[in-house]
């Protein structure tokens, strides 16, 4: 028989799978507006950096800068990669100040005011790297930000971290701002009493040391700064004080005391050991600085009537010769 009566089986039909949908993540070529290359040679750093970002690090990529001075964007995105752009940002920072005035430097200088974000991207950058604890950003957030009250706001509680430097710089900044003496003058106290070097471009023309940095922002306080005299005598009086530092100290001794005697007599004996040291060598601007807050000094010494000492008497006579020597007009 050619049926065998069973009735054919009908297999139902398969669903096909619906398509998984496509990642979310383009392309490192479609996601940063690189060229393939490019995006291949950079896919760590973008992997690492936030995407808000990604725009910012292309234009440095594609910046014609690269072409002339590769090696320094090369060693900035590489920091940006092992650091995060916060904290790179801020060294970039210090590293453009540290090239002012420096014929040599010029160059490096100038790729970094072409890489470095724009001020309304800088601004929280360098606002994050204060809160994740780095010491260039705190020196350089007031000068990125321009608002007060903001620097207020973030500097503010810097005043107790950990790291000694951070304390420093962030009174030294507060004091043009925030003239709280309770909160500021211990740091500040503390400053001047510590060897520390303040690390900008300014600092290496005059000679200034953390120490001096200190002392100028004393003197912005007034008599607010009164508990800082101890110090300010000590350091003035100290034989290695150095003429930059010493003439910020006399500086805030005198808003302090509002008497030029005792003060006049503690510089007259740093100028002294300069003076004496230097015999014969170009007075650095630091040294210059000093003298110049001697002239003053003398000035309203005189002008106080305060004499009838002759050997501090002689000893100006002295300092003044040596002022005019320096200063001829």
């Amino acid at each position: 028989m050619s049926g065998t009566g069973k009735k054919k089986s009908t297999s139902k039909k398969k669903t096909p799978k619906k398509a998984e949908p496509a990642k979310t993540q383009p392309a490192p070529s479609q996601s940063v507006n690189l060229e393939p290359d490019l995006a291949e040679e950079f896919k760590d750093l973008f992997s690492k950096i936030e995407k808000e970002h990604h725009d910012y690090l292309t234009s440095v990529i594609k910046n014609p800068i690269m072409q002339f001075q590769g090696s320094t964007v090369s060693e900035y995105l590489k920091l940006v990669e092992e650091r995060g752009l916060p904290r790179a940002a801020a060294i970039a920072l210090d590293s453009r100040d540290y090239s002012k005035g420096n014929a040599w430097e010029q160059a490096q200088m100038n790729v970094m005011n072409a890489i470095l974000p724009q001020n309304r991207e800088l601004k929280p950058l360098i606002k994050k790297a204060v809160e994740d604890g780095s010491t260039r950003a705190v020196k350089w957030y007031p000068e990125v930000c321009g608002n007060p009250q903001e620097i207020i706001e973030v500097l503010k509680p810097v005043l107790s971290a950990p790291e000694p430097k951070r304390r420093f710089w962030a009174a030294i900044h507060l004091s043009k701002h925030y003239q709280d003496a309770g909160d500021l003058v211990p740091v500040l106290i503390e400053g001047l009493g510590t060897d520390w070097i303040a690390f900008k471009q300014e600092n290496s023309s005059t000679g200034i040391t953390g120490r001096g940095e200190c002392a100028r922002a004393l003197a912005r306080l007034g008599k607010k700064g009164e508990p800082a005299r101890a110090e300010l005598e000590k350091q003035l009086k100290s034989p290695t004080i150095d003429a930059a530092d010493a003439s910020e100290i006399a500086g805030a001794l005198y808003q302090l005391t509002q008497n030029a005697e005792p003060v006049l007599r503690d510089l007259a004996v740093v100028a002294e050991r300069v003076l004496t040291q230097k015999r014969g060598f170009t007075l650095h601007s630091g040294d210059k600085d000093m003298l110049m807050s001697l002239k003053n000094l003398i000035k309203t010494w005189r002008e106080g009537g305060q004499g009838g000492d002759e050997n501090l008497e002689q000893k100006i006579a002295f300092l003044e010769s040596e002022i005019k020597y320096h200063f001829p007009s």
